[in-house]
């Protein structure tokens, strides 16, 4: 092989070693599980969101049984740790004759009626 091939070969085989342990995923994320309950009963559907400012979101679906676990890039990798804004949605059809969205909040934070 002529010096010429050989650099070459060698630079790209240096730039491709440097592209993988370049390629990070970024800030270490933290296993994140739980259950979502409402006045004293799970929620039996819908997600739940975990906004950093300054990474991916974490996501999870709720189970019948109120449980999640959020992932972010990979299954059930978690969360960065940190105090971050969360959203949990819940539709659930009223009946087929009625259309609405039915909020369900629990009393500590619903509106407090006078």
């Amino acid at each position: 092989m002529d010096p010429w091939t050989w650099s070459r070969w060698w630079w790209a085989t240096v730039m491709v070693f440097g592209l993988v342990a370049g390629c990070d995923s970024g800030p270490e994320r933290f296993p994140v599980s739980g259950q979502v309950v409402i006045n004293g009963r799970p929620l039996t559907s819908g997600t739940i969101l975990v906004a950093p400012s300054d990474d991916r979101p974490a996501y999870g679906e709720i189970d019948a049984q109120g449980r999640f676990t959020l992932t972010t890039y990979k299954d059930s990798d978690g969360c960065v740790a940190g105090t971050h804004p969360v959203t949990v949605t819940a539709i659930e059809m009223i009946s087929r004759k009625r259309c609405g969205i039915l909020f369900r909040t629990g009393t500590r934070y619903s509106p407090r009626r006078t």
